[in-house]
């Protein structure tokens, strides 16, 4: 079991290193229990954001007998450790990620058996095409994916260039206020920094109203960790722009920092702007074909009750489909940002 422990401990380490979570590795962590629920392996962690702090609670697990990869379930809500709750909140936890995974495996069974949102009456040759290079990139990359799961529509309205650099703008900065609650900094002075630079950019109209939440509303920690997911979302705008060279093999989180910096080395929209070399519908319609087979192996996976296949981060995954979709999306059912679709 101490290499099953060890791969937990590696884990859990990750997980919180994250730029959601403590944006480094914590300066301290122990194994301080562990316990079986449903049938699987869970061990409970403390750590440190420094070593002058206090310790806090996190859980890792999941882990059949004997192995050493899990089904996903890390959380750390960042509360104080107490040796004698840890076993009660980590199941608590543990109940809850479960909880929300059976309900997104549940959400996704029921879209699959509804018609795909991505069927034409007709397939054109470019779309065969499209899907053919699709499963050409998954054959490689060893990622599942059946025959029959639908092309993706080609005949679209695309959006203009300004009006993928608002709303990537708008996103980023919202992130930004999220990202600073989930940390526990100064949310009023955050709201404030950031408002100011929405209107900097000319962007406070593109907020959404998941969005204006973070500037006037009362967000749960909950919301704010979703939000943040957001960076992975607003990546394929940035990309769509030019700002990216490439999309990357969907198996880590995007560059963080340099997502910043793609709107914070411009002082302004017009400079953005004129630093923006937009793609072309064809590249952005090639990608969104290629993550909605990337989203339906890893929906395929969860609901088998096993991990993201060929190392993909099934978060990362669902958030590129987000922003793709959104791209695709002008005057349709995924018009508007806070309701996008990744049906698989």
């Amino acid at each position: 079991m101490e290499n099953q422990m060890q791969s937990a401990l590696r884990a859990m380490s990750a997980w919180l290193a994250d730029e959601h979570e403590l944006g480094g590795p914590p300066a301290k962590i122990e194994c301080a229990g562990e316990f079986d629920l449903h049938g699987y392996h869970y061990y409970i962690f403390k750590y440190k954001k420094n070593l002058l702090g206090k310790w806090l609670l996190g859980v890792c697990g999941g882990y059949e007998t004997g192995e050493t990869e899990h089904c996903g379930h890390v959380f750390s809500a960042m509360e104080a450790y107490d040796a004698k709750t840890a076993l009660e909140k980590s199941i608590r936890m543990v109940e809850m990620i479960r909880a929300y995974w059976m309900q997104r495996a549940q959400e996704e069974q029921q879209k699959q058996q509804t018609a795909p949102p991505y069927e034409s009456e007709e397939i054109s040759p470019e779309q065969e095409q499209r899907k053919a290079r699709s499963i050409s990139i998954l054959k490689e990359k060893g990622v599942p994916y059946i025959e029959h799961l639908p092309v993706i529509e080609s005949a679209i309205t695309p959006r203009t260039p300004q009006e993928i650099a608002r709303r990537a703008i708008a996103c980023l900065i919202t992130v930004q206020v999220a990202c600073d609650m989930s940390r526990g900094e100064d949310v009023k002075k955050s709201q404030e920094f950031f408002q100011q630079m929405l209107e900097t950019y000319g962007v406070a109209d593109e907020l959404t109203p998941k969005e204006q939440m973070f500037f006037s509303g009362k967000p749960s920690n909950q919301d704010a960790v979703n939000m943040a997911w957001k960076y992975e979302a607003y990546w394929p705008l940035i990309w769509a722009l030019g700002l990216v060279d490439s999309l990357e093999y969907p198996d880590q989180i995007c560059d963080c920092d340099f997502a910043i910096e793609a709107v914070s080395s411009c002082g302004s929209f017009e400079e953005l702007m004129e630093s923006a070399r937009p793609r072309e519908i064809s590249e952005i319609l090639d990608e969104a074909d290629l993550i909605f087979r990337y989203d339906w192996a890893c929906v395929n996976a969860r609901l088998h009750g096993r991990e993201a296949p060929a190392g993909l981060d099934s978060g990362v995954v669902m958030e590129r489909h987000w922003g793709l979709n959104w791209l695709i999306g002008k005057n349709s059912d995924n018009d508007e940002w806070d309701t996008v679709s990744t049906n698989t």
